[in-house]
Parts: structure tokens; C-alpha cells; sequence
């Protein structure tokens, strides 16, 4: 395992744990959340508040669009590309597996959709 220097911050490990590009104000938002300095060296932040900004990383990801379209830039003989990004169904599930594991870590109440029931109601037409 490569060792982590003190300028390896927290917003840069976020970053790195997912293929999917966040913006850094998603992330800033993420560690304020948790009361966590985005600029804080990673080496000082403790495993739960490691797991649970993790967790709330997942869950973020979950909540994005399906896919996500390229971004291609070019100017003379420079040129940027940023790829698309398309997440099925069990990757979202296997995310959302992820972070619930992490917040049963840490004895976070997890409140599931699934409990949730939906149903119809109308109105009747009494005859009279």
C-alpha cells in the first residue's frame, strides 16, 4: 500500500472513490454535513466520519441522473473531454448497499423508500 502524504486532503480522497466527476461544491457540502473540513489532511479525519461522508457520497451518486452526457472542448491544438456516465439500476443498488452498510456501522437510523406505501384515492360517485 503506497503511503498517504499531509497534502492527500479529504475533498481529494471524495473525489477518488468514485468514477462518476462531483463537483467540488457537492463535496464541500458533503463534509459540512459531517463537520468535516474538505481542506482537512486525510490522514487526521477518523474512520466514522470516513465511512459516514463516504456513505453520504454513495447516496449522492444514487440520487443522479441515469446518464450523463460528454462535454468536449476544444481550442487549436488543446482539447479536453469529459465522458458520459451511465448508471444502471444495480449500481444504484449496490451503492445504496454500500452506504447503508456504512451507516449501520455507526448506528445511523436508515429511513428506506421501501417502507413507504403508495396508494389511490379517489372520489366516489354516490348515487342518490
Amino acid at each position: 500500500m503506497a503511503a498517504v502524504d499531509a497534502s492527500y486532503k479529504v475533498k481529494d480522497w471524495l473525489q477518488g472513490k468514485t468514477a462518476i466527476t462531483i463537483s467540488d461544491e457537492t463535496i464541500k457540502s458533503i463534509c459540512v454535513d459531517r463537520h468535516v473540513d474538505p481542506d482537512e489532511p486525510y490522514l487526521h479525519l477518523g474512520q466514522r466520519e470516513k465511512d459516514l461522508c463516504l456513505a453520504d457520497l454513495y447516496m449522492f451518486c444514487v440520487a443522479l441522473p441515469t446518464s450523463t452526457a460528454t462535454i468536449d472542448d476544444k481550442n487549436g491544438n488543446w482539447e479536453h473531454k469529459e465522458g458520459s456516465v451511465t448508471m444502471s439500476g444495480s449500481d444504484r443498488k449496490h451503492l445504496r448497499l454500500l452506504a447503508y452498510r456504512l451507516y449501520r456501522k455507526w448506528g445511523i437510523p436508515i429511513q428506506s423508500m421501501s417502507s413507504v406505501k403508495f396508494g389511490v384515492s379517489g372520489i366516489r360517485n354516490r348515487r342518490r
